[in-house]
């Protein structure tokens, strides 16, 4: 990917890898503390598939200006695809993985530059299920008093794939984080709230894939936001594969399941 910076709406830098020259534009919108090198082979399966493909770091993100795992409010990360939005001439699909899959729903109810022509999620945090110090810390107080205390976010690197060199080369990769701040945690917390209340006003197409053995986000709360989405969603659930699907032994299988459903997009 060839890489450049944007500037989001209050100046912080943003990076942004360019993939591609197909006619139709996909903006890949990662998971918390992941960055583009970890998405060299999604980029290579969509350009492949000829997709011109735009991945954004948000803020705190890979080479991205910003506090690690900290945003001030929700809305910063929409600020923040809007300037990679702009990068980009015409409509474009948003492929958001977990939390960039939470970002992207919550983009989706406002909208962007550039019109959107479909939403595809990969286990998309509407609900996640660890156990994180900030739940039992009382994250809302702290978030009030100490807005940027940073505290573990409790995720178990092993849940990520079944791939034991992806999960191994995971833990070793510098700019992969384990922390957020309270602030961010409240944030998170209330775009959840706000994307499941709005699904029923969703009418942008939809494609939902999850994996049923997911222990980092919850899928069967992913497949209930998605039966209320206004416009049919498609669902693809895959039982046993886990929270990071593109990354799983199976993901040739994930990757033609999503490029079938782009290509049927309008």
């Amino acid at each position: 990917m060839e890489t450049s910076f944007v500037v989001s709406r209050d100046g912080t830098k943003l990076r942004i890898g360019k993939a591609g020259t197909g006619p139709r534009h996909i903006l890949v919108i990662p998971g918390l503390a992941e960055h583009l090198g970890r998405y060299g082979h999604i980029a290579e399966a969509l350009t492949a598939a000829e997709y011109s493909v735009t991945v954004l770091e948000p803020r705190g993100h890979g080479h991205s200006e910003g506090r690690r795992g900290h945003v001030d409010a929700w809305s910063q990360y929409a600020d923040d695809v809007r300037a990679a939005a702009k990068t980009i001439d015409g409509p474009l699909f948003l492929l958001g993985h977990s939390t960039g899959g939470l970002i992207a729903l919550f983009v989706a109810i406002d909208g962007l530059p550039n019109p959107i022509r479909a939403l595809a999620l990969s286990g998309p945090n509407v609900a996640d299920t660890v156990e994180a110090p900030l739940k039992k810390a009382g994250a809302g107080l702290l978030s009030r008093v100490v807005p940027r205390l940073s505290m573990a976010t409790g995720l178990n690197a092993a849940h990520i794939s079944r791939d034991r060199a992806v999960v191994d080369a995971y833990i070793a990769d510098p700019m992969v984080y384990g922390t957020v701040t309270a602030r961010f945690f409240t944030e998170m917390l209330k775009a959840q709230r706000r994307v499941t209340e709005t699904a029923s006003e969703g009418t942008l197409p939809m494609l939902l894939q999850v994996g049923g053995a997911d222990k980092i986000v919850d899928p069967s709360a992913s497949v209930a936001m998605a039966n209320q989405w206004k416009t049919p969603a498609t669902v693809i659930a895959y039982p046993d594969l886990y929270h990071e699907i593109f990354n799983e032994p199976e993901k040739d299988r994930v990757f033609a399941d999503l490029v079938e459903w782009l290509d049927k997009q309008e």
